[in-house]
């Protein structure tokens, strides 16, 4: 039998490996990029679906204030990401940070699509269209499931960030009376025994009818289909060189040779955590690449307005720098984001892997 160090040196190298090597279920090697065919679904999606709800709960803060900063247009309230933290806990307390989070909750099951077309996208360009490398199927999987994903999480999106703008909507809707509509609409309700989120739904539908929830969808695509398209490339591309340069300071004896287990090569230690580490440099590298969209969606969603409407006023009012506007807490929150998000979803694939596999799972 072939032994793991063989099939090491059979590999010119890592990065070679995690992008262009096709697994076969039927040998001794180790799997370090577990495929759909490996795992019991039944462990792993309630097992990511856990995960990724506490990642989201972790994160939403950030959110919070990168909304409220893309949305303020020259009379800003906000000088940074700091200064919007602190101002936020010291007039409207630290639950304004969580406002809206309850809405989102139900994208549980958008994750569960997203994952599952995914991961069974990524099988059948493996298995049935014969494309071997890893970054460049995921790149393909992840955008085709952010399409769905989006589809499913629209609705959610705008109700929620109606809610993180409500207490200070002024200073995050133009003059126009049509981009504040919602928020007046709600103030004039007299259901303020209600929840805050039945009123800006039923004022979006209102206003709009079923199409107000599913504004700006098209952008929201040109957000989420580049970025997750990016992030699954950047990923396992990033990964490779972590890799390479993790083994050779082993190699080269600038850390300490010591294993997981006896039967670990030193290609194999601390793997998850470059898994992490890579997870959270392509979630901030995708972030920069996709910020302007971001902003242009969330102006779209929120001021209501038209496609060509939006992109001029940002362009003519703005310039084209506020289309980075708040992109260092975007940067950080899809960092953290992601470092956690991967490290939850490859460990939850380790775990989740079938009994006939577990011995071959590298962590």
């Amino acid at each position: 039998m072939t032994s793991i160090e063989e099939i090491h040196q059979e590999i010119p190298s890592t990065s070679n490996c995690l992008n262009d090597l096709v697994i076969d279920p039927t040998s001794d090697q180790k799997l370090h990029v577990i495929e759909w065919h490996h795992l019991n679904p039944w462990k792993f999606f309630p097992l990511l679906a856990t995960g990724s709800m506490s990642i989201k709960f972790l994160v939403y803060p950030m959110d919070m204030v990168r909304s409220r900063l893309q949305l303020q247009e020259q009379n800003k309230l906000y000088r940074g990401m700091f200064h919007a933290f602190m101002h936020i806990g010291k007039t409207e307390g630290l639950r304004a940070f969580y406002r809206g989070f309850p809405v989102i909750t139900p994208q549980i099951g958008a994750m569960f699509l997203y994952n599952t077309v995914y991961e069974g996208v990524r099988d059948v360009l493996h298995r049935n269209m014969g494309i071997s490398s890893t970054s460049k199927v995921s790149a393909l999987a992840g955008g085709t499931a952010s399409v769905v994903e989006e589809t499913c999480s629209v609705p959610m999106d705008i109700v929620a960030q109606y809610m993180m703008i409500y207490n200070r909507a002024e200073h995050f809707t133009s003059n126009n009376s049509r981009n504040k509509s919602v928020i007046n609409f709600v103030k004039k309700d007299k259901l303020e025994r209600k929840f805050l989120s039945y009123r800006i739904a039923r004022a979006i539908y209102k206003l709009d009818g079923i199409r107000g929830f599913f504004r700006g969808l098209f952008a929201s695509m040109l957000v989420y289909v580049p970025y997750c398209t990016a992030f699954w490339f950047a990923y396992y591309t990033s990964m490779g060189f972590l890799k390479d340069w993790w083994n050779w300071l082993l190699k080269d004896g600038h850390l300490n040779s010591v294993g997981r287990s006896d039967q670990a090569t030193s290609e194999d230690r601390n793997f998850l955590f470059l898994q992490a580490i890579s997870g959270g440099i392509a979630g901030s590298s995708a972030a920069c690449l996709t910020n302007p969209f971001e902003i242009y969606r969330i102006r779209i969603q929120m001021h209501r307005t038209g496609y060509r409407e939006t992109l001029k006023q940002v362009i003519t009012t703005e310039g084209f720098r506020s289309l980075y506007i708040g992109l260092p807490p975007r940067i950080v929150s899809m960092g953290t984001f992601s470092f956690f998000y991967i490290l939850v979803y490859e460990a939850v694939k380790k775990l989740s892997i079938k009994p006939e596999y577990r011995y071959l799972a590298v962590w």
